[in-house]
């Protein structure tokens, strides 16, 4: 080794990359923007992310008795779950208006829903689903609901998912709060929920925190949290139909357009065929994505939990020197986690190849320090629509005739 310094004597020295272990990244924490205006400044900071878990009965109860932040912290809980929780706390407004503002912030001071940004960095956490119930339901001035607006280009970014309270009064109403959004990143529930005393609450809370409780059930964002049994309410704020068997219902009318709703455990009809509004079902796995191939929310995560995956697994080897066992060692580590990600034990995927591709990869790219691999996946869709074909078979009959002669025969 005559590049080597000078040794007498025996030594180890690092030979090279072996294949790199891939981790999926974590997007259950939820990001949880609000206000609190009793809440202790040192611990909660306006404007400052601020992350602790949803049973840190010391923490929680800085947050103080007034605001949405508190109630919310339960609506995890609720779920039996405990959440990992990022709190961005603003300043109360006015009125309804100024503290949507104060939630919007802005992107330059990284304040109101903008600190989510930076959460990595301050607290070591990073949202993977973000709310803001009780302030994304409005639409003022018959516009679209501006914590949601500025929701869009944070969540996009940290490829987190975003959940929105529809305006809950009706289906047109839902409706039309719908036609603001087109992005896969964003969902939508209708209507909002009722507990007891007859309070009626945003579903939102709760629905993060049924993301969270499937999330730790099957070990990672890939699984819907539709069909889920939402804990802590009583029914929702209007009746919501839905019929095993038939479409011409309600809930069938918001999911198909990507609207996800709750609907009874169990069906009751009221006088007059009216339903009773005992909805306490999340049902829905859809985005507000115009692609179909984003429409539902777990394939939406399942690809943001790879790609950020990859990011920060190959970090590690930056800057050491291209070579071929350096390339080949990539490959093979993205490979075995997408065979992971496709296994039975998993899941997440049907099936991925990574693969290298050599016109995408000049001498010229090479020279610069630029290694390109490629891979694909596909990710394992909910199953949404489950029929069965019915027919009538006149061919038993015969087996029928067969049985009574078989039987006559043996009587005689």
């Amino acid at each position: 080794m005559p590049t080597a310094p000078y040794n007498h004597g025996s030594r180890v020295v690092d030979a090279g990359v072996s294949e790199l272990p891939i981790f999926a990244a974590n997007l259950s924490p939820v990001g949880l923007a609000g206000t609190a205006p009793d809440a202790d400044n040192d611990a909660f900071p306006l404007d400052e992310p601020v992350h602790f878990y949803s049973n840190d009965v010391e923490k929680v109860s800085k947050l103080g008795d007034t605001g949405t932040l508190k109630t919310e912290i339960d609506s995890f809980n609720d779920q039996g779950i405990i959440a990992s929780v990022v709190i961005v706390r603003v300043a109360e407004g006015v009125d309804t208006d100024a503290t949507l503002a104060k939630l919007v912030g802005s992107s330059a001071s990284n304040t109101g829903v903008n600190a989510f940004r930076y959460a990595l960095g301050h607290t070591g956490v990073e949202p993977g689903l973000i709310i803001a119930p009780g302030f994304t339901s409005q639409r003022p001035g018959d516009a679209k609901n501006p914590v949601m607006a500025e929701l869009e280009g944070i969540t996009s970014s940290l490829k987190a998912i975003k959940i929105g309270d529809c305006p809950g009064g009706s289906k047109e109403l839902a409706l039309e709060y719908r036609a603001d959004f087109s992005d896969r990143y964003t969902y939508l529930v209708d209507p909002h929920v009722k507990l007891a005393g007859g309070v009626i609450a945003p579903a939102s809370g709760r629905a993060a925190g049924l993301f969270i409780k499937r999330d730790h059930e099957k070990g990672g964002p890939y699984y819907s949290p539709s069909n889920q049994s939402i804990g802590g309410i009583v029914g929702t704020s209007r009746p919501i139909a839905y019929w095993d068997g038939q479409i011409a219902h309600e809930a069938n009318y918001l999911n198909k357009n990507r609207i996800n709703t709750i609907i009874p455990a169990q069906i009751i009809q009221g006088a007059g065929g009216v339903v009773k509004a005992n909805g306490t079902i999340l049902w829905g796995s859809e985005t507000t994505s115009l692609d179909p191939l984003w429409r539902f929310v777990n394939v939406v995560r399942t690809r943001a939990a790879i790609e950020k995956a990859i990011v920060v697994a190959f970090r590690s080897i930056m800057d050491d020197n291209l070579s071929a066992q350096l390339g080949i060692a990539i490959v093979r580590s993205l490979q075995g986690f997408l065979d992971e990600l496709a296994s039975p034990a998993v899941g997440a995927i049907i099936g991925g190849r990574a693969w290298w591709d050599r016109s995408a990869n000049s001498n010229a790219s090479l020279q610069q320090g630029i290694f390109r691999v490629e891979f694909d996946a596909e990710e394992a869709p909910p199953l949404n629509d489950l029929i069965f074909g019915s027919r009538r078979n006149s061919y038993y009959f015969g087996i029928l005739a067969e049985d009574i002669l078989s039987g006559v025969k043996q009587a005689a």
